[in-house]
């Protein structure tokens, strides 16, 4: 089990191993305070729920959108970890030092508890689909792009 959930009651069984696990793990940030939003590549900030991480290699172009499919955990009443199903659009803000491979993802859960429950026992499989501009549509998208900022530029100058 890879969750960050495990990972701590490992490392709480076993505080010896923490200065020799983080060292070798340099990108270890999760729930670090800051005193600005997170930020995504470009300095972006990142959207509760919304924003992925993906494997710059292979996903290079930032910005894109996405739809995952997968099983998202909370807490029932009792205070047992359940999952439920879920269908969600994403765009991928941000790499991830550890985010390594195709069809991968690191989903940017948020800063609260709720938040930080979900990515700490977050670990599934599902499916994920970027939606990309076919190569033969790309100049009508441009052109309809360019009227839309010429008509909102002319609408902020009246």
């Amino acid at each position: 089990n890879l969750s960050n959930a495990s990972q701590k009651r490992y490392l709480n069984a076993n505080p010896e191993k923490w200065e020799e696990i983080y060292s070798f793990c340099p990108s270890y940030v999760f729930f670090r305070p800051t005193d600005h939003p997170p930020l995504g590549n470009e300095l972006t900030p990142l959207t509760n729920g919304r924003s992925i991480a993906t494997d710059s290699k292979l996903y290079s172009f930032k910005g894109s959108l996405s739809f995952i499919q997968g099983k998202m955990p909370y807490k029932d009443e009792n205070g047992s970890t359940k999952f439920k199903a879920f269908n969600r659009f994403f765009i991928d803000h941000d790499t991830g030092g550890s985010i390594k491979g195709n069809a991968r993802a690191d989903i940017f859960m948020g800063e609260d508890e709720a938040a930080e429950f979900a990515a700490n026992n977050f670990y599934s499989r599902g499916n994920m689909f970027f939606l990309v501009l076919k190569p033969e549509r790309k100049e009508i998208w441009l052109d309809i792009f360019d009227r839309l900022k010429i008509i909102s530029s002319s609408q902020n100058k009246s």
